[in-house]
């Protein structure tokens, strides 16, 4: 072992048969067992040092990066992505590194993810979860009890653990009472989802049952639809309201089957940039003239939405300050800082696929 002076958390690690990142962890006051935190003592004692007096180790959790685990639902869409870099970019601030894994939509992946995270003894996590119902998470989550947790992109998942998430419900009903405002009544909702686990048929009973929604930005946002709805007297049409997968081809279908069913639609409200791009596309095929005949309502505002013909209009949200947010959140927690959720609100984009009814 070096000399006092020069002591590192490796050295103290070898000598107490424990991790590096485990070694990190206790200087910076997270908890670990009783075991490993009398070893890590004993060899800081025999050395002249302590916890609470530890400048003169080198690379001590002053100044090394913490690892910051962050789980994702699919990378590959757009909004989450955006999320992902603005993490990045404020981790780089944080003194942070962090390690990405993205769940593939799926849920039993994402329990995978946790498990390895677990094992490797992160220094926080960043957690957008495949969508659930509220409090329905994996078990594996109890494994980061003592580790910062923040969920972004979703709220009301987990208990005693700070969100960074848009408010959708007001999103849903700004977005709506947008093509309200411009005349059209035969709105349709195309939520998308992950995994599909609730059906149309019951939507709107699940989004008044604020013990069950929190973990779907789609439904959130449903929840908005139908309080413009309401805020203009029009009653709610289940055959006007659909789910398809977040994707081109999602989007396509769905705007298929409604207008098999409702032909007179003159509005539509979807979830992404994406699906939205992917209606566009099949009323066009089918005749429509985009926004003559059918406005059509866009969300996350991505570069997609103005590379589609006609450009859409598009909900904007914050997508990179949620990341940079969670990021900031686990840096602060680390210090022992109390935390809140951060709650942030959306504008609308006006562009061609939308304009007053005729």
């Amino acid at each position: 072992m070096k000399k006092n002076n020069q002591l590192r958390l490796k050295d103290i690690a070898q000598d107490s048969g424990v991790s590096i990142a485990t070694v990190s962890r206790f200087m910076n006051g997270v908890k670990v067992t009783d075991d490993t935190a009398r070893s890590i003592d004993l060899v800081l004692q025999k050395r002249g040092f302590s916890r609470l007096n530890n400048a003169k180790i080198e690379l001590c959790t002053a100044s090394s990066p913490s690892i910051v685990g962050m789980i994702v639902p699919d990378i590959r869409h757009n909004y989450i992505s955006t999320i992902v870099a603005g993490a990045m970019e404020s981790a780089r601030n944080n003194n942070q590194v962090i390690l990405l894994a993205s769940s593939d939509s799926s849920g039993l992946i994402e329990r995978g993810h946790l498990s390895i995270f677990s094992r490797i003894h992160i220094d926080g996590l960043i957690y957008i979860p495949v969508a659930s119902w509220a409090g329905s998470v994996p078990d594996e989550i109890a494994l980061f009890d003592g580790i910062p947790v923040v969920v972004a992109a979703r709220r009301n998942v987990l208990k005693n653990r700070p969100h960074v998430y848009v408010d959708n419900i007001t999103a849903g009903y700004l977005a709506t009472k947008y093509l309200l405002n411009l005349g059209h009544r035969k709105i349709a909702f195309i939520a998308g989802t992950w995994e599909n686990p609730f059906d149309l048929c019951n939507m709107r009973e699940l989004v008044q049952d604020e013990s069950k929604i929190g973990g779907f930005a789609s439904l959130d946002r449903f929840k908005g639809y139908l309080r413009a709805l309401e805020e203009f007297s029009i009653p709610y049409e289940p055959e006007l309201a659909t789910i398809c997968p977040w994707s081109f081809e999602g989007g396509k279908n769905a705007i298929a089957d409604l207008i098999g069913k409702v032909p007179v639609i003159d509005g539509v409200v979807t979830t992404s940039d994406t699906m939205a791009s992917g209606v566009v596309d099949t009323l066009k095929s089918h005749g429509f003239s985009i926004p003559n005949n059918i406005s059509v309502m866009g969300w996350d505002n991505s570069e997609l939405a103005r590379f589609t013909d006609p450009q859409l209009t598009s909900v904007e949200q914050p997508s990179k300050k949620m990341g940079m947010s969670a990021s900031d959140l686990i840096h602060r927690m680390r210090h022992h800082e109390v935390v809140e959720n951060i709650v942030y609100s959306v504008n609308i984009v006006p562009r061609g696929s939308t304009a007053l009814k005729k």
